[in-house]
């Protein structure tokens, strides 16, 4: 994890929980924010949605993968859903489905994004749309 993972959180930074267990992609992921300056994002990681509760309180948002080794598909995000809160959570997953993103906003998930179309600005623009939804009381 770089620096940036461990570092206190800026003022006006946001804090983020990836849940996921596949440790290129959260490297990549945390590239993908660590490049990003406004707002600034410090990201933390769980690989298992077991080892994440303790670590929900600390952020600001959440980015979830529906494919972890001790929750799968919706029941992932429901878990997540009953462990944070109201805090946003972004599904960021590779599982596919043609209806996948609409049953998971439905399910409580502020934004979804396939892994097959997450870029840095797509990644970046969900998490920003998810707080401010929060934010505004959406």
């Amino acid at each position: 994890m770089s620096a940036a993972a461990h570092a206190a959180p800026d003022a006006g930074s946001v804090r983020v929980l990836m849940i996921e267990d596949d440790p290129e992609y959260r490297r990549l992921v945390e590239r993908w924010l660590e490049d990003d300056e406004q707002p600034g994002f410090e990201i933390a990681f769980a690989p298992r949605l077991d080892e994440a509760w303790h670590r929900i309180g600390s952020c600001d948002v959440i980015v979830l993968d529906l494919g972890l080794p001790d929750a799968a598909g919706m029941d992932t995000l429901v878990a997540a859903r009953d462990l944070s809160g109201t805090l946003p959570i972004v599904v960021l997953t590779g599982m596919d489905g043609g209806d996948l993103g609409r049953r998971a906003l439905r399910a409580g998930a502020d934004a979804f994004v396939p892994k097959r179309f997450a870029d840095p600005s797509t990644l970046q623009a969900a998490l920003r749309r998810a707080l401010a939804a929060h934010d505004r009381g959406l």
